[in-house]
């Protein structure tokens, strides 16, 4: 029988006792992993902002630019797709490096290339790359710290975001005093470099070797059947993935239309959010040891939803306070509803990470359009109320999940009960 180096996410397995509060231990591989998402945080919160400076340099109308975030939501779209079957393939550890490799690359080119199909192009691998190592990142995240897993998964998106945050004032103070934006944007490529040239001697920990997904380009095996309880915890990351993403990017045209703020002042209100989502996360990385997450998320939803309530219905900065309680309720949905996704699936977290890819292409390709239609037919503040209409579905089948086993996912039917992913991609006897 083969036994687990140490905290595997199937530690109460075979009569086992789990302790009650899993300990986070932030060793060598966890500080590798999260560089990695503070690179991708930058460049992924420096794209946003840029896509109007490139409209106005190439003269392009606003519905055009407009396509390199749809050209994004193509490259998550791919992401989802061809990730772990390249997993299965070559390893986390290769794909890993390939990612950040071509996060790298797009950067360069999308900042250099003076074509609109070339930089359409770019923003498809940035989007491919980068959902690439979110996906590996959390995996392995997942993998290495077992039952902590939640707690690292927040704490790493809250330092992605945090480094993303710094973003869009770095294109502005390049803009103002270093020649352009590009220059803000482009420290993404040696960031990208030097985090992969540190990393690259670093093996990322692997799937158990039981795991064979056939149809996501494993080696052998039947193709992963995925239980309900997983697919309910996808369905509550889409709900709230489209209410972030509607946030936003909308947030701040409703503090200036509803609230009455000025430009500059409803642009903050988008900070404001990205302020509470860093506060939330770092904070929830150590609730999340403390509470399973199927009661913080719930909890998590409903403090968003009041948020929204102040958000949308106060002007001044009460509405800014809004935005920022958004934010903190919004923070933990990512990492908690991953992390309850990946105790269904039996160690398949590649597998699992790439439908989550798959799924936030299409929030990312439908809701801000969405919003934008109906604000087109109702004005933006009558639109902005399908937020809470996401959020409430979202919270129903949170409290579903709760009431829901995590059981996981019927891979091989010889799978050995206690088997448990590896700390280090190595088993011992």
């Amino acid at each position: 029988m083969v036994k687990p180096e140490g905290g595997g996410r199937a530690a109460v397995s075979a009569g086992r006792r789990a302790p009650a509060t899993p300990r986070l231990r932030r060793d060598t591989l966890t500080v590798v992993l999260y560089t990695q998402l503070c690179v991708f945080g930058f460049a992924n919160y420096g794209f946003s902002p840029s896509i109007p400076l490139l409209a106005r340099d190439h003269g392009l109308a606003d519905p055009v630019a407009a396509l390199h975030s749809t050209a994004v939501a193509v490259g998550a779209v791919a992401a989802g797709w061809a990730t772990a079957r390249a997993v299965a393939r070559y390893g986390r550890t290769r794909v890993q490096s390939g990612a950040l490799l071509s996060l790298a690359g797009a950067v360069a080119g999308y900042c250099a290339f003076p074509w609109l199909w070339g930089t359409l192009l770019a923003a498809a691998v940035l989007g491919c790359a980068g959902n690439a190592i979110v996906n590996i990142t959390t995996a392995a995240l997942a993998d290495h710290h077992g039952r902590a897993a939640p707690g690292a998964i927040s704490e790493a998106n809250g330092l992605g975001v945090g480094v993303g945050m710094l973003a869009p004032l770095v294109l502005g103070v390049t803009s103002l005093f270093l020649g352009g934006w590009r220059v803000g944007l482009l420290l993404t490529v040696p960031a990208a470099l030097a985090v992969w040239f540190l990393c690259r001697r670093r093996t990322l920990p692997s799937a158990p070797d039981h795991i064979r997904p056939g149809s996501d380009g494993g080696r052998d095996g039947p193709p992963v059947s995925f239980p309900a309880s997983f697919w309910t915890a996808w369905s509550v990351f889409i709900l709230c993935s489209g209410f972030e993403l509607c946030m936003s990017v909308w947030a701040s045209r409703e503090l200036v239309v509803h609230a009455g703020l000025s430009q500059p002042t409803g642009t903050m209100g988008v900070t404001a959010m990205l302020a509470g989502m860093v506060a939330g996360r770092l904070g929830g990385a150590t609730l999340a040891q403390r509470l399973p997450p199927t009661r913080l998320l719930p909890c998590s939803i409903a403090l968003a939803l009041a948020g929204f309530a102040l958000f949308w219905a106060m002007t001044g900065p009460a509405a800014l306070a809004g935005a920022l309680v958004c934010g903190l309720g919004t923070s933990l949905h990512f990492p908690l509803a991953v992390s309850r996704a990946l105790d269904a699936v039996g160690g398949a977290t590649d597998a699992a990470m790439s439908r989550f890819a798959l799924g936030l292409g299409l929030a990312v390709g439908i809701s801000p359009f969405g919003l934008s239609a109906l604000a087109d037919a109702v004005g933006i503040h009558l639109a902005f109320l399908i937020g809470p209409v996401l959020l409430t579905f979202a919270l129903a089948l949170s409290l579903t999940l709760a009431r829901t086993p995590a059981e996981p996912a019927g891979l091989n039917a010889d799978q050995p009960a206690d088997r448990v992913p590896p700390r280090d991609g190595k088993e011992t006897a």
